[in-house]
């Protein structure tokens, strides 16, 4: 597994968050959506004064993950990052001791090397110290790749609801995380 360390996101990170979200979901999601509603969302969602609310959001808390220098690397990279919420700032209705991971995003060569395994710890270790019980998340119903991944991390399906990208509207999963 690779070494790797998390930061806090500030306000001073958002030109690095604004581009590892659009690096990331780009990667993810562009091939499979319309060029129009794909770039409706993304202009919107990852738009500077919309990452800007979300950053002052006090019930909304990003992490930058980065990997350390290593064998082929002379310095540290930002390779994903996690959107998690609390109260109203979910993106549903839950209970008090629900947390949500709204968002889990790591660049494609990052991906099988333990970042990810890492992401969710850290979304488990966060919500734990605010005394959560179970974790969620939202994932799109077409993306086998990342269904399978939180079945191997323990999550379990529990809904769906539905996710407007752009202006299709699409099915998310949802899927839940007991802590213990």
């Amino acid at each position: 597994m690779a070494n790797f360390n998390f930061k806090k996101c500030e306000l001073s990170d958002l030109a690095s968050l604004r581009k590892i979200s659009i690096e990331t979901f780009t990667e993810a999601y562009q091939a499979k959506n319309t060029k129009e509603n794909f770039e409706k969302h993304v202009n919107h969602t990852f738009s500077t004064s919309q990452l800007t609310r979300d950053l002052l959001d006090s019930n909304t808390t990003f992490f930058l993950l980065y990997s350390e220098p290593g064998y082929r690397e002379s310095k540290k990279k930002l390779v994903g990052y996690l959107k998690l919420n609390e109260g109203k700032a979910q993106t549903e209705k839950m209970q008090e001791h629900c947390y949500e991971l709204e968002r889990i995003y790591l660049a494609e060569e990052a991906q099988g090397k333990g970042f990810g395994k890492a992401l969710i710890k850290k979304s488990i270790e966060v919500a734990k110290a605010k005394n959560k019980t179970e974790l969620w998340l939202g994932v799109w119903d077409k993306n086998e790749t990342a269904i399978e991944f939180y079945k191997k991390m323990d999550f379990v399906e529990f809904g769906t609801h539905s996710f407007k990208l752009g202006e299709e509207e699409q099915i998310d999963l949802m899927m839940k995380f007991k802590i213990e």
